[in-house]
């Protein structure tokens, strides 16, 4: 029997250089250095090259999933597209996986997640996307993205944030079982120009009841247009609300508006949104 940390054979990162500009005669070439992969192809009549460096500083390492299968993982890695020669996308990727002290090896599970690049060249679109896992007395996980534009008319983006509290729990083999949440918060911005949005909620505290259902959710936010405060609400969903047997859910929210506060019940009742 092979030990857990052994390589499964198959089951490396691709690496080497494969051309596709000629269909009919598919060619194999070294990628240039520091470039681990790279792949060859025409697109609007120039050529188009993808290259992939998946040791950018850190070595990759193997980790095992919950079938028992080694994989090769990146730790961190870069990647870049060029076409006719200039340089029309770029990406960095990094990644902490989670070590499993009690099978003495890493587990197809990441902790960090970072991704961050943009593709284009006069006009771009530029992403960044990250995730991170806490563990203590409280567990937390946080994720945020943004996506957002350059050089184009208007400059447009949009993001969201989130955090997640509550207790994880894992299985013997170290995998993730379950995440039982008890607070959080979800903020979600966009802008096109000189307009706004933002949407933002937080849960301050989730009541359960024996099964692990919720019987209560404690809650507050806003939503702002233009950089003006257009909502603010807070209050808490009870059982009823959350099992889907209130007809007209809200009864204990206050949603207040510029011009006046009414619950949520009302405020639906008001737009025919009720059973």
């Amino acid at each position: 029997m092979l030990p857990m940390n052994h390589p499964t054979s198959g089951n490396e990162l691709l690496r080497g250089g494969y051309d596709y500009t000629n269909p009919n005669n598919p060619l194999q070439y070294t990628p240039a250095s520091p470039y681990d992969l790279g792949f060859k192809w025409t697109a609007n009549s120039q050529e188009a090259e993808l290259l992939v460096n998946w040791d950018n500083g850190k070595a990759t390492i193997w980790a095992h999933d919950q079938g028992g299968e080694s994989l090769e993982v990146p730790q961190a890695s870069q990647a870049k597209m060029t076409l006719g020669g200039s340089q029309v996308a770029n990406a960095d990727f990094s990644a902490d996986w989670y070590y499993c002290n009690a099978n003495n090896t890493h587990i197809f599970e990441p902790t960090n997640l970072a991704f961050t690049g943009s593709i284009g060249q006069t006009a771009k679109l530029n992403w960044n996307f990250s995730y991170a896992l806490t563990e203590g007395s409280t567990d937390t996980i946080a994720s945020e993205l943004s996506l957002s534009t350059t050089g184009t008319n208007p400059k447009a983006s949009i993001s969201y944030q989130l955090t997640l509290n509550g207790d994880l729990t894992r299985g013997t083999d170290c995998f993730t079982e379950g995440f039982d949440v008890q607070s959080g918060s979800f903020t979600f911005t966009s802008s096109a120009g000189s307009d706004s949005f933002t949407f933002h909620i937080n849960v301050t505290g989730i009541q359960l009841d024996q099964n692990g259902n919720p019987t209560r959710v404690d809650l507050s936010g806003y939503v702002e247009e233009n950089g003006q405060r257009a909502l603010t609400f807070s209050g808490y969903l009870d059982q009823d609300d959350l099992n889907g047997q209130d007809t007209c859910p809200g009864e204990n929210v206050l949603l207040s508006f510029r011009d006046g506060a009414l619950t949520a019940e009302q405020w639906l009742q008001a737009n025919g949104y009720c059973r």
